[in-house]
């Protein structure tokens, strides 16, 4: 676990940081759109409480550091690739102690889904409403996302964002129809679409109301 998990927290850092300082620089639509997304930093939330799944604590606490890893990168990265000016004025004009604790409770939360996705054969109920949940979300979010903000992205990115992490929310919706039993995922199902679609609604609340419109 202790292996995964530190796998797991450089890539937040890769993701956070680098990526945003330096990666979307060359200009590769392809690979830079996906990487930027903000359903990039959720991936690797979930996937923290993924590989830390022996007890729901420790789900819920690679989370949360997971996202204090993620955020506190990306500040890093600005000021190292722009200088220390620049990262301090993004994060006093761009709301940054908001998206400090947005992130840390977010991945928190997202933590929980991965540890009770990873534990489907203990709790297949749990475990089919989480492995649900996160694969509606990433399937309809940057869907919604695009056709509420779309106009602000270029051609490709429209495209790529939405059709990569379709296909993650996909694999996550089939992983579950093969490892739980058909009576627990059709308890979980109506749950998980509740769910699922809740949180879209917060994130966009999130991003009109308190932060700032992103993918």
């Amino acid at each position: 676990m202790a292996r995964a998990l530190a796998l797991v927290l450089v890539v937040a850092f890769v993701i956070g940081g680098v990526v945003q300082a330096w990666l979307w620089r060359l200009d590769v639509e392809v690979l830079t759109a996906p990487l930027s997304s903000q359903f990039a930093w959720a991936v690797v939330l979930y996937a923290a409480g993924w590989v830390a799944a022996r007890r729901t604590t420790w789900a819920v606490a690679a989370g949360a550091l997971t996202g204090a890893v993620l955020i506190g990168s990306y500040y890093l990265c600005q000021a190292l690739a722009s200088g220390p000016g620049s990262a301090t004025d993004q994060f006093t004009k761009s709301r940054g102690p908001a998206w400090v604790a947005a992130t840390i409770l977010v991945g928190a939360g997202l933590g929980l889904l991965g540890g009770w996705s990873a534990r489907t054969r203990e709790r297949p109920v749990r475990g089919a409403f989480a492995l649900l949940t996160m694969g509606v979300a990433l399937a309809g979010g940057p869907v919604l996302l695009v056709a509420l903000y779309g106009e602000h992205l270029p051609g490709t990115a429209r495209v790529v964002i939405p059709v990569v992490y379709a296909c993650a929310g996909i694999a996550l919706v089939l992983h579950a129809v093969r490892r739980v039993p058909a009576p627990a995922l059709r308890r979980a199902a109506g749950a998980a679409a509740v769910a699922g679609a809740a949180g879209l609604g917060l994130l966009v609340l999130l991003m009109t109301r308190v932060l700032y419109r992103t993918f």
